[in-house]
């Protein structure tokens, strides 16, 4: 087991769960959701936002902490 990829994909699993609840109970608090709905529009603001700051890491994160579990270094 490489501790550090391990911690590597937990952190972004954190990050991802993070957006997803700041998202539903304080959204102005997400300057770059703001931002890409004033953009992009209402939905696809928010699904371009979802897809990069909460799908991916979550994804990312979970492939990462499992690799590492089995031994695979991250760098």
């Amino acid at each position: 087991m490489n501790i550090t990829t391990v911690c590597i994909g937990f952190a972004m699993i954190a990050f991802g769960l993070l957006t997803m609840v700041l998202r539903v109970l304080r959204p102005t608090v997400l300057s770059k959701l703001t931002a890409m709905k004033r953009r992009w529009g209402e939905r696809a603001g928010f699904w371009i936002h979802f897809w990069g700051y909460t799908a991916v890491p979550i994804l990312g994160g979970t492939v990462i902490a499992i690799r590492g579990w089995g031994g695979a270094p991250f760098f």
